[in-house]
């Protein structure tokens, strides 16, 4: 019976002896199987991650969306992307916007964006690594291309895709999308207004589909949607105080790189971008940036080819304008001519712009005009220096009317009850004889 104690006691020591070998044992063969298990799940989901690189890079979509869909956390990847010469790190959305404009497959489908958008809608409003773009601002930087009579039926395609991509973002969360400023202080509407250029309306080309009539005029639509969905985005200035409606014109009148089909075909959309602008927010015109200059000064300080059009509603819009001073001291028509020497072109011909009073007044100044880069500047200077000469007369009789009523008032020589009316008579007695 002691024996048998004995026994036992000496089989639990020894058990007690081989657990505590075995255990820690145990514990290393577990540790390194979970080690190992997390090393095949890490370069499990490092291929996957290149496959998905790999496939957006190749434009893929097909294969991109069908990833998207069984792994939906591969949106909130970030992808490199280079916009305009700069690395940046954006979403798969922002990345699929920008390839948009370069797909080979004719453009990005919008049910990827749309599976995109349903795994993570938060990137519709996330700006990229360097800029604060979100997608919709990258998009519009897309929206440039060649003209719509250069166009093959491959860019006509892509065309449209682009311009449904945009629309697409715009009303997935508007106005929200509309209201975030990127690190410059723009936000979408000056994108639109600065890359919605004439060259890639493609107002004139060949309609794909009975649905596509309606994307054929993006710089006039896009705009148009922006302003019905977000009027006050036409009166935010960015850091360099510039409204959309300064980058309009820029846009406008930098637009055509000398070829005159593109500015034939689409000026129309771009006047129509710009009254939008202007009957949004009139007081636009009355606006200076940085350098203390109005749209119509941004206008006359151009080195491309100017377009008399934009010049023209500018000047009807807000005629006092060509007497007002920039930063520098020079009204629009001294940045004119300061800018003519660099111009190598213009836009269409002037002639037949012209009114009958203008047009005596340039023919005075011009001889033999013909349709041509040479006769073309030399009407418009001649138009605009009859503008700025009927402005600046205007602005001096009502500084000297202003003394003569300031002179009046002064010696009491008006009765108090009367003044207005008399007032009144007088500047129209004085703008009948003047005028």
């Amino acid at each position: 019976m002691r024996s048998n104690r004995q026994d036992g006691t000496k089989w639990q020591a020894t058990a007690f002896e081989t657990s505590a070998q075995v255990w820690p044992e145990v514990a290393r063969v577990r540790q390194n199987s979970a080690q190992a298990e997390r090393v095949v799940q890490e370069n499990t989901q490092r291929r996957l991650l290149e496959e998905f690189h790999t496939a957006m890079l190749d434009e893929e979509w097909k294969i991109v969306q069908h990833m998207i869909e069984t792994d939906p956390y591969l949106s909130y990847e970030l992808v490199p992307l280079t916009l305009q010469g700069e690395d940046t790190l954006v979403f798969p959305l922002a990345a699929a916007a920008a390839y948009s404009s370069r797909s080979l497959h004719g453009g990005v489908p919008i049910s990827l964006l749309e599976a995109l958008v349903t795994a993570n809608p938060m990137a519709l409003l996330h700006g990229d690594s360097r800029g604060n773009r979100v997608p919709l601002m990258i998009a519009l930087m897309t929206l440039t291309g060649g003209t719509a009579t250069t166009m093959d039926s491959n860019e006509r395609a892509i065309s449209v895709a682009r311009i449904r991509c945009i629309r697409y973002l715009l009303q997935s969360w508007s106005p929200k999308v509309l209201q975030l400023l990127d690190s410059q202080g723009n936000v979408a509407l000056h994108y639109a207004a600065r890359y919605c250029s004439s060259t890639s309306c493609g107002c004139r080309s060949t309609v794909l589909d009975k649905n596509a009539a309606s994307l054929m005029k993006p710089s006039a639509l896009i705009v148009e949607e922006m302003i019905s969905a977000y009027p006050e985005a036409a009166q935010v200035d960015n850091r360099k105080q510039q409204l959309p409606l300064h980058l309009l014109v820029t846009a406008a009148v930098a637009a055509d790189n000398g070829s005159p089909d593109a500015s034939l075909c689409c000026i129309s959309c771009t006047i129509r971008s710009l009254e939008a602008l202007i009957q949004a927010y009139p007081q636009a015109l009355r606006h200076k940036d940085r350098q203390g200059r109005l749209p119509l000064h941004v206008a006359c300080a151009s080195s491309s080819h100017p377009s008399w059009d934009v010049l023209q509603v500018l000047i009807d819009s807000y005629p006092a304008a060509l007497a007002c001073e920039d930063g520098s001291g020079k009204i629009p028509l001294d940045l004119w001519n300061m800018m003519s020497p660099f111009r190598t072109g213009l836009v269409g011909s002037v002639a037949g712009t012209l009114r009958g009073s203008q047009r005596r007044s340039a023919r005075k100044r011009t001889t033999g005009v013909a349709a041509t880069t040479s006769g073309d500047n030399d009407l418009i200077l001649a138009c605009l220096q009859e503008c700025t000469r009927r402005e600046q007369e205007k602005k001096h009789q009502h500084r000297f009317l202003g003394r003569v009523l300031s002179g009046l008032r002064g010696n009491n020589s008006i009765e108090v009850g009367s003044g207005r009316k008399k007032d009144s008579t007088i500047i129209a007695s004085f703008n009948n004889c003047y005028g």
